[in-house]
This record gives C-alpha cells, sequence and structure tokens, in this order.
C-alpha cells in the first residue's frame, strides 16, 4: 500500500499536468512576457509603500486592516522581493535573514534553523496561519521546509506576540501562500542551476518550476510545482564542505520536491477556500567520513567519500500543510472566517555513532489538528467606521515524539491539547492618535506515557501538566506630522516548555517540577518612529524583553531555564534615489543578560545562539534599461566576544564576515527573462555563525561556501 503522501505528491502532480493539459479549452490563452524589470521595480516600490497601508484580512493574517498606525513592528515582504530574492537562492532563511531586522543569521547549506532567532528569542512559525512549529521538541527546522516559489508575501511579528498562541516569544513568522491574481489562464516556467566557481565539478544543482494557475467566474485555482536535485557544496578553497554542515541537517547531495495546489470558490461576499502544500528534502550522500578539524586553530572540518554507517537511513525533512477555510464579509455586519486545518512535520536527523548507545539516528514527528475562529467588527462612531475588534478562538491538539530510527524511544510522544479565546480592539482619536489592545486567554493540558530512559534506562512514570494564561498588549501610535509617525507599544507572548527536551534527560524519580516544566512568558516592551512618503520609508524602533525562564542552552545541550532579558535598536531604510536606482538597508543591534547564578540578578552575556553579533544590510537595485538591470546585496555579521570564560553553549568569540552577492538580469520579450547571479562575489573565506557556535566541536566547524553562480530562464504566458 502506498504512503497516503505519495499518493497525495502523484494527485498534486497530476492536477498540474491536467490544468496545463485542459487550460487552453478553458480560456484563450493568453501570450506575454514577464513584466519588464522596470515594471517590477515598480511593484516592489508600491510593495514598500504599502507595508504599512495594505489590506490583508482577506489573507490569513490576524494584523490590523492598515498597518500605517500599527504601533509596532512588523516586516511584510511582498511578492516582488521574493522574486527578486530567488535570482539568488530559493532559501526561505536566507531570505529573512536578508529582509527582516533583527533576525538571526542563518546558516548557508543548512536544512536547519538552530541559532535562527528574532530579537533573541524563538520565534513560530505558520504557513497561511496553519502552526508548523513544535514547541514540543523543537528540531528547529520550521523555516526552511517550503519553497519560495509558493508564496505570495511574508508577514513577521518583531517582538512577543500571543495573537496565534504559543510560541510566539520572539516574534511570528508567517507565509502567506499564493492566490490568482487575474482572469483566465497563466502558466509560469522556471529553470536553471546552481554551481560552484570554486569547484565546478559535483556542484550541479538543476531545478525546475512549473505553475498555472487560472480564474473564470467564481472559480479560481493554482497548481505549483518545484524541483530540484543538489549536489555538494564547496568552500572558498574550493574544498567539500560537510553535507550537514553543523550535525543539524544539510542540503547538500538532496531531492527536494515542493508540491502546492489552491482551490476556491467566491460567490457574493462568501469564498470557501482549500489548499495542500507537501515539501520534502531527502539527503542521500556519499560523503559520510568526517576529518575533524581543529577550531582553537581555526582548522576547518573536511569531509571524505565513505558508505553509509550501517543501520543509517537517509536524513530528510518532510512537511504536510492541508487547510480549508470559509469567509464572509458580512454577517450582522461583521466579516467571518472558519479555517479547519491538518498539518503533519517529519525530521529526521543525522546518524551519530557515538552519541547515542550503540548509535543511532533521531527523528522529529509531529501532527496537528485544529482549527481558527476570526470574527471582524467594525467599530462606529457617530455613524462613521473609527476602528475594529477582531475576535474569535483556536482549538489546536498537536502530538510530538522524538525517537531513534531503529525504534528506541528518546523523548516519548508528547499530547498537548489547548483551547483559546481572544479579542483584539483598534480605536481612531481623531485625526492623529490610535490605540488598540488585546487579551489571549489560553489552557493547555499537556501529557506524556510512560517510557524507558533511554541513557539511564530507568522507568519514567507518565505524567501530566496543565497550564492557563491570560497574555495582554496595547498601544498606542500619534502622527507627529503626515509622514511622520511615532508609537508606543506592550505585548506578551509564551512558550510551553520544550518538555521533549526535558524529557530526553529523565531518569527513576525525575522531579519534574524541579525540571520546570511550566511555560515561559515574555513580555516586550518597544517604542519608535515610522516615516513614509512617496518613494521613500525609514524607521527606527527600540525594544525590551523580559522573562523568568529563559531557554539558554548549557554545554550538555539541556536548557538553563533562567531569568533572561534582552534589549536592542532596529533601524530601517528604503528609497528610490534617482528613476534608476533603488537603496534599501537595515541596521540591527540586539543584547541581553541572563541570571547564571540564580541570585536573580542578570550578570551574565547571553550567548550568541541567542543574541547574534550586529548586522547590517545594503542592498542596491539599478535599471540600465527597461530590459537590463543588476541588484548588489551585502550583509555584515560583525564580531561578538562579552566572555571571558566559556561556560555554556554560544560563548566563544565570534569573528566578523562581509558577503556580497550581485545579480544582473536581462528581459528577452516573449521569449522570457534570464538572471546570472553570483552568491559571495567576492569569494570570501569565512566561518558562518552557526559554525563559530559549535567551535566547542571538532566535526562541525565548517566553512560558509565560496562563490557560486545560479543560471535561471524564466517565462510567464
Amino acid at each position: 500500500m502506498q504512503h497516503p503522501r505519495v499518493v497525495i505528491s502523484r494527485a498534486l502532480c497530476g492536477a498540474l499536468l491536467f490544468g496545463s493539459l485542459v487550460a487552453p479549452l478553458w480560456a484563450q490563452q493568453e501570450s506575454g512576457s514577464r513584466d519588464t524589470e522596470s515594471a517590477r521595480q515598480a511593484e516592489m516600490d508600491e510593495a514598500s509603500m504599502q507595508l504599512e497601508t495594505v489590506v490583508v484580512r482577506a489573507r490569513p493574517s490576524r494584523l490590523p486592516a492598515s498597518l500605517e498606525t500599527f504601533p509596532g513592528s512588523v516586516t511584510r515582504i511582498g511578492t516582488p522581493e521574493i522574486e527578486a530574492f530567488e535570482d539568488f537562492a530559493n532559501d526561505a532563511g536566507g531570505l529573512l535573514t536578508l529582509l527582516v531586522p533583527g533576525m538571526g543569521e542563518a546558516a548557508p547549506a543548512s536544512a536547519s534553523n538552530f541559532e535562527q532567532t528574532i530579537r533573541g528569542r524563538k520565534a513560530t512559525v505558520l504557513i497561511d496561519g496553519v502552526p508548523i512549529s513544535t514547541p514540543l521538541r523543537d528540531g528547529r527546522h520550521d523555516i526552511r521546509v517550503l519553497s519560495l516559489t509558493a508564496l505570495d508575501s511574508v508577514e513577521v511579528i518583531r517582538g512577543a506576540s500571543a495573537l496565534y498562541g504559543n510560541g510566539g516569544v520572539g516574534g511570528v513568522v508567517n507565509y502567506v501562500t499564493r492566490r490568482p491574481a487575474a482572469d483566465g489562464i497563466r502558466f509560469a516556467t522556471e529553470a536553471g542551476t546552481d554551481v560552484s566557481l570554486t569547484h565546478a565539478g559535483d556542484s550541479l544543482a538543476p531545478f525546475f518550476h512549473q505553475a498555472v494557475s487560472g480564474r473564470r467566474d467564481d472559480i479560481d485555482f493554482i497548481a505549483d510545482a518545484y524541483v530540484q536535485k543538489t549536489n555538494s557544496f564547496f568552500d572558498a578553497d574550493g574544498d567539500r564542505i560537510r553535507p550537514s554542515p553543523q550535525g543539524q541537517g544539510g542540503i547538500a547531495d538532496s531531492s527536494i520536491v515542493n508540491l502546492f495546489g489552491k482551490l476556491g470558490y467566491t460567490r457574493g461576499d462568501q469564498r470557501f477556500e482549500a489548499s495542500l502544500l507537501y515539501y520534502n528534502k531527502e539527503q542521500d550522500t556519499d560523503f559520510n567520513e568526517i576529518i575533524l578539524g581543529n577550531p582553537a586553530q581555526g582548522i576547518k572540518t573536511r569531509v571524505a567519500r565513505a558508505p553509509e554507517p550501517e543501520g543509517a537511513t537517509d536524513p530528510s525533512d518532510e512537511n504536510l500543510v492541508i487547510q480549508g477555510a470559509w469567509s464572509h464579509a458580512d454577517v450582522y455586519g461583521s466579516s467571518v472566517r472558519v479555517q479547519g486545518f491538518y498539518q503533519t512535520l517529519e525530521n529526521v536527523f543525522d546518524y551519530f555513532p557515538g552519541f547515542f548507545p550503540g548509535g543511532g539516528q533521531s527523528t522529529v514527528d509531529s501532527e496537528k489538528v485544529g482549527g481558527r475562529l476570526d470574527i471582524n467588527t467594525p467599530v462606529r462612531i457617530a455613524g462613521e467606521v473609527r476602528g475594529e475588534v477582531l475576535w474569535g478562538a483556536d482549538v489546536l491538539s498537536d502530538e510530538t515524539a522524538q525517537p531513534l530510527v531503529d525504534g528506541r524511544i528518546w523523548a516519548p510522544g508528547i499530547e498537548q491539547d489547548s483551547y483559546a479565546g481572544f479579542a483584539q480592539a483598534r480605536l481612531e482619536l481623531g485625526d492623529r492618535f490610535e490605540v488598540s489592545g488585546g487579551l489571549r486567554h489560553e489552557q493547555i493540558d499537556v501529557e506524556f506515557p510512560a517510557f524507558t530512559a533511554l541513557f539511564s534506562g530507568d522507568e519514567v512514570e507518565a505524567g501530566e501538566t496543565d497550564y492557563d494564561t491570560t497574555t495582554f498588549n496595547g498601544g498606542l501610535s500619534y502622527r507627529i506630522t503626515g509622514p511622520l509617525v511615532a508609537f508606543v507599544s506592550y505585548s506578551e507572548g509564551f512558550s510551553v516548555a520544550e518538555v521533549g527536551r526535558i524529557l530526553r534527560q529523565a531518569g527513576e524519580g525525575t522531579d519534574f517540577s524541579v525540571a520546570q516544566l511550566e511555560a515561559s512568558e515574555v513580555k516586550n516592551y518597544e517604542a519608535g518612529l515610522r516615516w513614509r512618503k512617496p518613494g521613500y520609508s525609514a524607521s527606527i524602533a527600540g525594544f525590551r524583553t523580559e522573562s523568568n525562564l529563559g531557554t539558554t542552552i548549557t554545554t550538555d545541550l539541556r536548557i538553563a531555564r533562567q531569568k533572561e532579558e534582552t534589549f536592542g535598536i532596529e533601524a530601517t531604510f528604503d528609497g528610490r534615489v534617482t528613476d534608476r536606482l533603488r537603496l534599501s538597508g537595515s541596521v540591527s543591534w540586539i543584547d541581553g543578560n541572563r541570571d547564571a547564578d540564580g541570585d536573580g540578578s542578570l550578570e551574565r552575556p547571553l550567548p550568541s545562539n541567542v543574541v547574534p553579533p550586529v548586522k547590517i544590510v545594503g542592498i542596491a537595485d539599478y535599471s540600465f534599461s527597461p530590459r537590463f538591470s543588476a541588484r548588489v546585496q551585502a550583509r555584515h555579521s560583525a564580531d561578538r566576544d562579552e566572555f571571558d570564560q566559556v561556560l555554556a553553549f554560544g560563548e566563544a568569540p565570534i569573528d566578523a564576515y562581509t558577503v556580497v552577492d550581485a545579480a544582473f538580469n536581462a528581459e528577452l520579450g516573449r521569449y522570457g527573462r534570464v538572471t546570472l547571479a553570483v552568491n559571495n562575489l567576492l569569494n570570501n573565506d569565512y566561518f558562518p555563525l552557526a559554525s563559530q557556535l559549535f567551535s566547542c566541536c571538532a566535526d562541525r566547524f565548517t566553512e560558509a561556501p565560496g562563490a557560486s553562480a545560479r543560471l535561471t530562464w524564466s517565462v510567464e504566458y
């Protein structure tokens, strides 16, 4: 019997092919080429200008209808910006690193987002509002388990938020998937390859993307498929990089498939919508011998050809999201949206011969079923709409486990049921002031079965814990002048304890009250200025967060649940300097401290896996003509050396590095568009932040990829 996900994958492929065949019978094929680069730049400018005004209520978002005076920091990455980044890589982690201030560095060539925090805290990740993170046992592979080709936009709330429930202590990343934009049938075809410029052999990574979308009368659909076969990555010296660079999973020597489909029906004020997203990355490598480096001497980890260890299976990431929604624009004066969803996530990690008794390979398996109800009620004063109240409820059932591939239990199946109600209000007070605020109450029940501890062999009794919390947020914005808005805000977020990590260390008689299974609550204080006029925008925000229970990982990979605080400043700029040149960028500075000795004072700096170094980003887009354009993007990660003695993971000194990328685009009219992009243009020889965090481990001290090229041909018709 075939695996149900295999059946789903084949069915979606069939639907894609079927749509391609029957589309000409449904509507006359529209010919034409992809928009010219000047039009693309205009779209990017418009998307930038609409950051604060775009109406997102029709999408699966709980942000207010207008973000112009939103009292907080939100980054919305629109379709033109996503497409511009795709010229360099199909990597959601890299996209967020570049375009989201306060976002930690994504590890190149990695499948993990282990070190990628927002403002020093872990964010919760959603796809169309469906939670895909695994807070019960966080494998940290949630940011990269989809293809950018399926996305319309990305919304990132920077700072603690309980708007979507458990996990948003650092913020929220909500991937919003595509939907048809015009009547008729449209096709998009894309093909290309990545290749190392320091070692072309064994580095070709061809990819192919095909999409078809259509709209006629009340029905619309979109089907999208992206496939890629990667080979090895090579550093600036032309040496092969470990397929799993930091031992947390990698994308080298992998087969990647992303399938996405959406079907919608609109009738008057009502809309029905269903979608499916399936992502699978499976790694099959011949380079399994690890040649140890020496971090103290700056000697990198290398690999050699060797067979896979006996008992090992191919590492992989698999993500399936199925959701259906019904919405109505007017139910007794309110708009209503009801959503149901099913989601599974499976991460198979590397084989470790020495870590587990007798060798072993772990997986994180998670399955979620849930629903959301959003009701948006306008607030009228003297017959005029002056605000809104968004209110509703969430239900979620989550089961997550971390067994070994051979069947042994490392962390047992942990079940969580949660129920929540919320209300979020926004009110305009005259032409200058706007106030907002809300609350969310959540009840969470967590339980786990009896099991045999993997390392100690002790029998651990079954357990359970209940948790309920009410979180608040409030904010005030004031329009100083037409383009200048000031804001202050307070928000709270929470995350249940990572029960799976605690249970991995359990033994007979473990006192789970001492292990602190209670949730972590984070308070976020923020103030800032936002300036916007046609063609230009800028912002600056300062923030401080605090929590009584933190998430610092100790040297033995346990969680030190100590009091923590973070603070920092973020600044952004975006402007069209001339008709041909557009400049944008950001600066992020974050710092923080923790109570390492438990005396109540925050005396020790937070490690660099929690608080990343200063990040500076600059992007220049230049149009030579309507047919030819170029982009240069640069990212600088500063050094950080806060510790006189290394007591915990991530406390070793961090060295600075700068990476410059460039792309050249040529429009070919009806024949499409060609792009040549070069990543790490200057072939900088450096260790990325993720490798420097693992300076304790001679098997994970890998260099970043050297210069590489990505050649893409694409056409719309």
